[in-house]
Order: structure tokens, then C-alpha cells, then sequence
């Protein structure tokens, strides 16, 4: 009897805690960076193409180089009239929930695992106006993850003959999909399921029974599929509006081929935080007859788009570099893209053959630049620096310059904002 009191005083608890943690963040304003073109603005345009029955807009630069996941998010929230800040909410607290239940099967002390989830309820980082506040996909990625090692967990720890375990796989196939729809950059996540491959093929691998050992290793092939053909669903969706068959053009695309070709010509001028220099462009300029840029249009758009190094720094210039070609050659769909960049791509191999420009190592994905010899000598002091700086300053000032725009949700736009951080 003393125990059911017990345990009912702790679930009731957990809901007060829950419900607690809910009424913090469920009602706040959210806002948006409006000069940000390639990052939030990109979302609410998309979003407002999605509502308007329009799906992502007219074909541009920006049309296929972010997920489709959050303006879809955005989108059913407008639709159903619930602020982003307490669809983000719901969404943190199950995935919290659905992240720490498995655990229970390692860590046996309940007070331990209420800790546990009290940490992570109220986790510091989720006060961060970047993640309840800001309309930009980087706030969904912790409730992604959070589902994703979760699942993952479920399928280490779960017994094979359980059906819950042929769920989870297909779960993890789902969760892996929205992922890459989501960010661009969430190629790592195959690297994880082939880890789950391999794992349970050796765990398997002692299983007497030949057809039942080739079941279990088709078992773990489930995400893989799943991904593949919700990869390729996108891709049709975006072939009959766009004519080019992607999910997303830095991912899979002759623009991502061509681009990580640039990144292989050989320049003197490569320096710290730049792998295309300018120079680079004026040997395209002069060795490529497709590039139709002339040096002086270069010239003209770096005094526009360049740093304070008079370069453009690696975070920028793979959208700048779309900017430029899609703002001088105007591709009314995504197949004049496609045909331009593959004859670009063809040219740029030509004139690796005739070592008329010279090629160097670049890494498969277009998003990793090939870091300096001084930046990697200096790698291990810089990550130092950064958790002293993380984990020693005092306070932060942000100032907002606001730029009249309001909506009818109450979104705010802010046109900059700058941060100041005082140690």
C-alpha cells in the first residue's frame, strides 16, 4: 500500500514538473533575422509558397539548398493556428520522454533517472532564444537527435524476436529521413546505421539457423530503405516542379559535383579560412568558356560579398557562389542548372587533363574544406581557447536594431543583431 502511495506521489511529481516546464516556453514570441536570405528568411518564404498552395516558390538559388522539413514545421503551425514556441515545446518534452525511457533498462535507480530527466527537461541550452524563439531549422536539430539516439538505444538494448524491434528499425529509417531533410550537412547519420549494421551483424553472426541469421541481417537494412525512398519522394515532388530530380542540390546535384571541383584546383592564394580565393575565379574566368563571368563582374560582386580579408570566407562562399552564377545566367528551372554545371564540371576536367589548372585533394562533401597547415597546427589551441571562453564569461550584451516588421502571429523580424560578450 505504502509503495502505490509512493509511487503515485512520484508520477504526480513528474507530470507538476513537466507541466512546469511546458507553461515556461509554450507562449513566447518568436522571431526571425530578416537579412539572413540563405537561413531564416528562406524559411518563411518557403513557408508562405507552401500555404499558398505554391509548394517552395518559383526556381531560384535558394529553392533546393535547405530542407523541406521546417518550412513544412512552420507551416502546419500557421495552418493550425499554434505559435511555433509551443509546437517546439510539445515536441522537446516528448522527445526528452522518448529518449530517456530506454535507459530505465541500464540505470536501475528511479531517482537517478528522475535527475536525469529533470537535467535535461530544463537544460540550460534550451533557454537559448536561438532554439523556443528563433524560426530557423537549427532550433529542431536537439529534438531530432534526442529521437534519433533514442531509437538507436531501443534496437542496442531490445530483443531480436520482439515485433517492437522491427518497428524501431523502421522508425530509425523515418527519424533518419527527416534528419537529412532537415540540414544538408546530416551525412553522418549512414555512418551510424552502418555502425547498427555491423553490430548486429556480429551479434548474429553466432545464430545456428542460416535463414533465420539472413533475416535478422535484412532486419537492419530497414532504415536504409526507408531512407531511400523517402529521398526519392522528395526527389520526384521536386522533379515535377522543378525539373531536376533532388532532394537537395548540395547534396546530390551537378552543381555539388562541379563546386567540389572548384574546390580541387590548386591556388597559391588559398589561405586560413579560404578555399576558393578570387584568384581561382579569374582562372575559371580564363581557362573554362562556359563560366560567362568576365573579371570585372568578379571583381564587382567580391566588393559586394567579401570579407574583411578582401576573400570570401568558407561558411559564405558556397551561397555566394550560387548567388553569382544564378543572379548572371537567370535559370528559369532546375534542368538549365543541371546542364550548366555539368558543362562546367566537363570543362574544369579537361583542363585538369591538359594541366592547364592544377588539381589538389578535396573531400567528397562540398560542406568540408581542406584546412591549412597552419590551421591545423593551431587546432588544438583553438579548441582549448573555446572551452575557456564557453565556460568563463560572465555575461552577454545583445542589441537588437528592430525593423518595424510585424505579422499577424506575432512573429518579429529583426533585421540585425549583434552580440557583444563581455568576459
Amino acid at each position: 500500500m505504502k509503495k502505490n502511495k509512493s509511487k503515485r506521489k512520484f508520477i504526480i511529481i513528474i507530470i507538476v514538473i513537466t507541466v512546469t516546464r511546458f507553461l515556461i516556453s509554450f507562449n513566447l514570441n518568436n522571431f526571425y533575422i530578416n537579412n539572413l536570405i540563405f537561413d531564416d528568411k528562406l524559411m518563411i518564404t518557403q513557408m508562405q509558397s507552401i500555404l499558398d498552395g505554391k509548394y517552395l516558390g518559383e526556381y531560384n538559388e535558394f529553392s533546393l539548398i535547405k530542407g523541406i522539413i521546417f518550412p513544412l514545421l512552420l507551416s502546419f503551425c500557421k495552418f493550425i493556428h499554434i505559435k511555433y514556441s509551443t509546437m517546439f515545446t510539445i515536441l522537446y518534452i516528448g522527445s526528452v520522454m522518448y529518449f530517456i525511457k530506454p535507459f530505465e533498462k541500464i540505470i536501475r535507480n528511479k531517482y537517478f533517472m528522475f535527475g536525469f530527466y529533470i537535467l535535461l527537461l530544463f537544460n540550460p541550452i534550451t533557454y537559448s532564444s536561438e532554439l523556443f524563439q528563433r524560426l530557423y531549422r537549427n532550433s529542431i536539430s536537439i529534438i531530432e537527435l534526442l529521437f534519433f539516439i533514442g531509437v538507436m538505444v531501443r534496437i542496442i538494448l531490445q530483443e531480436d524476436k520482439t515485433k517492437i524491434y522491427t518497428i524501431n528499425y523502421i522508425l530509425l529509417g523515418f527519424i533518419t529521413s527527416i534528419m537529412y531533410l532537415t540540414r544538408e550537412d546530416n551525412i553522418w547519420t549512414k555512418l551510424i546505421l552502418i555502425f547498427i549494421i555491423v553490430y548486429k551483424y556480429l551479434k548474429n553472426k553466432k545464430i545456428k539457423n542460416k535463414k533465420e541469421r539472413i533475416k535478422k541481417i535484412l532486419v537492419t537494412l530497414i532504415p536504409f530503405a526507408v531512407l531511400i525512398v523517402n529521398l526519392n519522394i522528395v526527389s520526384m515532388i521536386n522533379y515535377k516542379y522543378y525539373k531536376i530530380y533532388t532532394y537537395n542540390e548540395i547534396q546530390k546535384s551537378e552543381f555539388k559535383k562541379t563546386f567540389r571541383k572548384i574546390l580541387q584546383i590548386k591556388d597559391d592564394e588559398k589561405k586560413d579560412k579560404v578555399s576558393i580565393p578570387k584568384t581561382t575565379f579569374y582562372k575559371l574566368d580564363k581557362e573554362i568558356p562556359t563560366f560567362n563571368l568576365t573579371k570585372n563582374q568578379i571583381d564587382e560582386y567580391y566588393e559586394m560579398l567579401k570579407d574583411d580579408t578582401g576573400e570570401i570566407y568558407n561558411g559564405n562562399i558556397i551561397w555566394y557562389f550560387r548567388q553569382i552564377i544564378y543572379k548572371n545566367n537567370k535559370f528559369k528551372s532546375g534542368k538549365e542548372s543541371e546542364d550548366y554545371f555539368k558543362k562546367i564540371g566537363k570543362e574544369i576536367d579537361k583542363s585538369f587533363k591538359k594541366k592547364s589548372l592544377k588539381k589538389e585533394f578535396a573531400f567528397s562533401s562540398i560542406l568540408l574544406n581542406m584546412p591549412t597547415k597552419n590551421e591545423i597546427i593551431h587546432m588544438p589551441i583553438n579548441m582549448i581557447n573555446i572551452v575557456w571562453y564557453t565556460t568563463s564569461y560572465k555575461n552577454v550584451k545583445t542589441i537588437c536594431d528592430f525593423n518595424g516588421q510585424m505579422y499577424d502571429d506575432k512573429v518579429k523580424a529583426f533585421k540585425t543583431i549583434n552580440m557583444d560578450s563581455h568576459t
